[in-house]
């Protein structure tokens, strides 16, 4: 009759558990659970109907308690690394996060795992989707690019001769960059409303930097954008100045090879 009550109860919580709008992951949790514990009950009443002492029932559930402990400290790592996501509200679905040296857009995040959309260094989409688990939140540097605004640094790097008027090119490099960000936002408006990124992308928001090279003057240009727009954005500013900056006085410099001929005995 014990054996009878306990085997309806388990069906009658199975089934409210099925009924209910939880996510997937969170329903298939709540029913493992529920079976391990059915088990238990079953085989614990089985042992002292049998004759089983109570004193060896609680040294048996001990044993099974700390084999759970150890096979499921992952998963508990896991729920809890899930927990601290919400309590602490360290990134949420569509942030530009880095977790463990993985750049990309959050795409999902479950109980046990987070999956994010990658992409590179450049701000170029990889096409993987990389699932982590939520524990490496727990002891893991977690970089959040969209707290408080959704931009990313992003940069490159142009080589001048050191004949060229490098004062010239710099006020000539920041209206071709102003000019070329007004224009990219026209071109590409829809897109940008449809992310919801107009008042970001309403400035231009860039720096240069200078440094001496071997041959050249190198002028690093960095800008901030979203992730997402990022690589189009580069490509577009890359294009415009390799277009409008050169002058008699301004030119890009290239690696080049010099070859010296000498006659014998000179």
């Amino acid at each position: 009759i014990l054996l009878l009550g306990i085997t309806l109860l388990y069906f009658y919580l199975k089934n409210i558990i099925k009924e209910k709008k939880y996510k997937s992951g969170v329903k298939f949790y709540f029913a493992s659970l529920l079976r391990l514990l059915y088990y238990i009950t079953v085989l614990s009443a089985l042992f002292v109907y049998l004759g089983g002492s109570l004193e060896g029932l609680s040294t048996i559930i001990g044993l099974i308690g700390a084999g759970l402990a150890i096979s499921l400290q992952k998963p508990i790592l896991n729920f809890a690394g899930f927990l601290s996501l919400l309590v602490h509200r360290i990134y949420s679905k569509g942030d530009v996060v880095e977790i463990d040296n993985i750049r990309g857009i959050v795409y999902d995040i479950s109980t046990m795992h987070t999956k994010i959309l990658e992409y590179d260094e450049n701000g170029i989409e990889k096409d993987i989707v990389v699932t982590i688990p939520n524990s490496l939140v727990l002891d893991k540097k977690v970089k959040n690019y969209s707290k408080p605004v959704d931009k990313t640094s992003f940069s490159f790097t142009m080589s001048l001769t050191y004949s060229s008027d490098i004062d010239k090119a710099i006020e000539k490099t920041k209206k071709i960059i102003t000019s070329e960000w007004k224009l990219f936002n026209k071109k590409n408006k829809d897109l940008i409303e449809k992310l919801g990124y107009s008042k970001i992308m309403e400035k231009p928001n860039f720096r240069i930097s200078t440094m001496f090279n071997d041959s050249s003057i190198d002028l690093t240009i960095t800008f901030k954008a979203p992730l997402i727009l990022s690589a189009k954005m580069r490509t577009a500013l890359v294009i415009s100045l390799f277009k409008k900056l050169p002058e008699k006085d301004i030119e890009f410099a290239y690696p080049h090879l010099e070859v010296l001929f000498r006659k014998k005995g000179k």
